[in-house]
């Protein structure tokens, strides 16, 4: 095991492909240990990022700093800066950022004003450079 918790809960928000593998696979595959490491650094370094986040005091900091870690993660360059390849809503931006979805729609308003974020037709949220 990876972790001392019993049990993993995880919700897909997009297509996947979900493949298990025994510790001796993994043991025995130069190649698969070298991706799951890869991976493993992957996840500790959004669970720094996401504790940093976690940490700023206001919550507009945090909201700004969650979209830009977003960016990085799941943006799709586009003309206009990058999209989201997901859709969120205001309650996941809210839940993430510890906050209400009234104040995350507020946030998301102030910012579509100052330009530095639109939806597009598919609801997706785009990040201007």
């Amino acid at each position: 095991n990876l972790t001392h918790l019993e049990s993993y809960h995880a919700r897909a928000l997009s297509e996947l492909y979900l493949k298990w593998y025994t510790i001796a696979e993994v043991e025995n595959s130069a190649e698969l240990t070298r991706m799951m490491l890869n991976q493993m650094i992957r996840r500790q370094q959004q669970t720094e990022s996401l504790l940093a986040i976690a940490g700023l005091k206001r919550v507009e900091e945090r909201l700004q700093q969650l979209l830009q870690l977003l960016k990085r993660e799941m943006g799709e360059p586009i003309a206009q800066g990058s999209r989201l390849k997901i859709r969120l809503t205001h309650q996941n931006l809210a839940n993430a950022i510890a906050t209400t979805r009234v104040t995350v729609t507020r946030l998301l308003g102030e910012f579509q004003r100052q330009g530095w974020v639109s939806i597009d037709g598919d609801r997706h949220l785009i990040i201007h450079d």
